[in-house]
């Protein structure tokens, strides 16, 4: 009988692997007792064990996938891989119809004295209190990764954020925030004084003042890594791409120092500007700003470097110019990964035109030497123009 699928177990010390509609874990040690069960009523095409939560996971041709905690039949046909996330919290179902499934742990429970704690959803958590039946929901911006209640402290651990909730976490009032001195009264009427840092406060009257220089001298002595984020962010919208490219560099953000660095390499200050608001998420003003200067090419570029080829090819037909070039890039990206043309619009205009990519590097070149002469001119001009 054929073996569709093998995994190790979270120690390492035996195998779980299939046989027709059996789920068989082998000890690696000779004499250890062989554990085998029915799993499936069709042949087991996939398996899976989580190393983090010891969790077992099933799928095969009866159309359905099983673990602890669940049983769907969805309409997604045979599932053919099936894998858990790192955290161990989701897994991932590739199907036979094309569609990915995707299953998320719930109904996780935590105890300690007279509380209960029950993960109802993926971003929700139910808090009750078995004295009295009281319940409380606790909501989440993300998905729960892990949870532990113990010692009157209930902490929550999501995709971005750890919370602790503890008695002072009900229902408290901030009754004073002057400075860095925040007075908090909790829900027994008590008040509570807290101190937080007076660096981000700092850091924004540096930046509203544009004293750059100031504001990287404070977080390398601060040295934490979420003022030197704040600094890359702030420096970014207030178009500062020296201060982001160290504040960057500081947090290890290589990618975005090699991109800011290749902006201050650009021919024209319009092309400058146009990726500095590429940079900081505004593509369309990014277009705007290329299209006001006459650099269509450039306009189309950004478009097909971001695989906007519906956008690319409307701007190559609407000035005229480098459709071919477009239909090259596009061509390319296809047969990357092996897809066929299906846009009507690439195929009407891709009928009867030959690619020729010698002809094409040509014309960017002289686009590129347009640019670079086009900068020099205006720059020798404007020199000229003091002098006068």
């Amino acid at each position: 009988m054929p073996v569709y699928s093998v995994v190790w177990g979270p120690d390492s010390e035996k195998v779980l692997y299939t046989a027709g509609k059996q789920l068989i874990i082998k000890p690696l040690q000779p004499n250890a007792k062989v554990l085998q069960w029915k799993a499936h009523d069709g042949i087991i095409l996939k398996v899976d064990w989580n190393s983090v939560n010891d969790l077992i996971l099933s799928a095969g041709e009866d159309c359905k996938y099983k673990w602890s905690y669940a049983l769907e039949k969805p309409n997604t046909g045979s599932i053919f891989n099936i894998a858990w996330s790192i955290d161990g919290t989701q897994i991932a179902g590739a199907c036979g119809n094309g569609h990915v499934v995707f299953a998320h742990v719930v109904e996780q429970r935590w105890e300690w004295k007279n509380f209960e704690v029950t993960l109802i959803k993926r971003r929700t958590m139910q808090v009750r209190n078995v004295l009295n039946d009281a319940v409380d929901l606790l909501e989440f911006r993300d998905r729960v990764i892990k949870a532990s209640l113990n010692y009157a402290h209930l902490v929550v651990s999501t995709s971005l954020q750890c919370y602790v909730f503890s008695e002072f976490s009900k229902n408290p009032h901030i009754v004073s925030f002057v400075g860095n001195q925040v007075t908090i009264r909790r829900a027994d009427g008590s008040l509570v004084h807290i101190s937080i840092s007076p660096y981000p406060a700092i850091l924004h009257e540096y930046v509203s003042s544009s004293k750059w220089e100031d504001a990287v001298r404070l977080c390398r002595f601060v040295k934490e890594q979420t003022m030197w984020a704040c600094l890359a962010a702030m420096a970014v919208a207030n178009r500062d791409m020296t201060t982001a490219e160290i504040a960057y560099a500081a947090i290890g953000e290589i990618d975005k120092v090699q991109y800011i660095s290749s902006i201050k390499d650009l021919p024209s200050k319009e092309s400058k500007m146009a990726h500095i608001l590429m940079f900081s998420g505004n593509i369309q003003e990014a277009e705007i700003v290329l299209l006001q200067a006459g650099l269509v090419y450039q306009a189309i570029q950004i478009n097909i470097n971001l695989y906007n080829w519906e956008r690319a090819l409307e701007l190559a037909v609407k000035y005229k110019t480098h459709v071919d070039t477009v239909l090259a890039y596009r061509q390319k990206f296809l047969e990357t990964f092996g897809k066929q043309e299906t846009n009507k619009r690439y195929l009407q205009y891709a009928d009867g035109l030959h690619i020729d990519w010698e002809k094409i590097k040509a014309k960017i070149e002289m686009e590129i030497t347009k640019e670079k002469e086009r900068s020099s001119s205006s720059q020798s001009s404007k020199s000229l123009g003091l002098k006068h």
